[in-house]
């Protein structure tokens, strides 16, 4: 129905809205009292990918287009500044009056089972949801960029606890060579104190005379 699509389209373009906004949040400004704000600042270029590509499903052109409907902007979809988009409730209603079926077959070629491996022509919908797993699923740009990141971590982790332990080993060494020294230093300490002693009674033992 007419309704449902519009709800679809809605439910769409609150999700779409929230990832800007998020993603604007998580690379935009630091601040001391959130520690989220701003903490995706040093990835903004994988950020930035994200957001190009899912702003491409605005304008990406239906293999099954029909009857001059060919993009989700000719259903009404509309950016505006800043990113974020919305429905052009005028342009909706027209298309829906006149072009239901031809929406239909924009946006599912006329099928319900479709799959990416399809040979025939997709509909938009199929084709916006694969660049949206594509960068989602198990070897998407996100899973893709978490698991770099983790090796990463590990990296730096193994490297910390190598740093910590050759620290430890110098730290040790250091502590054996400052005991030899004190040791050293007190037995010097004890031979000049028997000297200035024996000086002393020689001194002593001269001046009596």
């Amino acid at each position: 129905s007419t309704q449902s699509l519009e709800d679809s389209l809605n439910t769409m373009i609150d999700s779409y809205n929230n990832v800007i906004q998020l993603s604007n949040y998580l690379t935009g400004d630091k601040s001391e009292d959130d520690e989220l704000a701003g903490s995706l600042a040093s990835e903004k270029g994988t950020v930035n990918l994200i957001k190009s590509r899912i702003r491409g499903i605005i304008s990406q052109s239906s293999e099954s287009a029909s009857n001059g409907l060919t993009t989700l902007r000719d259903l009404g979809i509309t950016t505006k500044l800043g990113g974020e988009i919305a429905l052009n409730a005028t342009t909706y209603a027209a298309a829906v009056k006149d072009k239901l079926s031809d929406i239909q077959t924009m946006l599912t070629n006329n099928l319900t089972d479709q799959d990416k491996s399809d040979t025939r022509d997709h509909g938009l919908a199929l084709d916006i949801t694969t660049v949206l797993d594509n960068i989602t699923n198990d070897q998407g740009t996100i899973t893709t960029k978490e698991t770099n990141v983790t090796a990463e971590v590990a990296r730096y982790e193994k490297e910390l606890t190598d740093l910590q332990e050759r620290l430890e080993t110098i730290k040790q060494r250091y502590l054996r060579q400052f005991v030899a020294m004190e040791s050293l230093v007190q037995r010097n300490k004890s031979t000049g104190e028997y000297l200035t002693g024996q000086f002393k009674a020689m001194e002593n033992m001269y001046s009596s005379k």
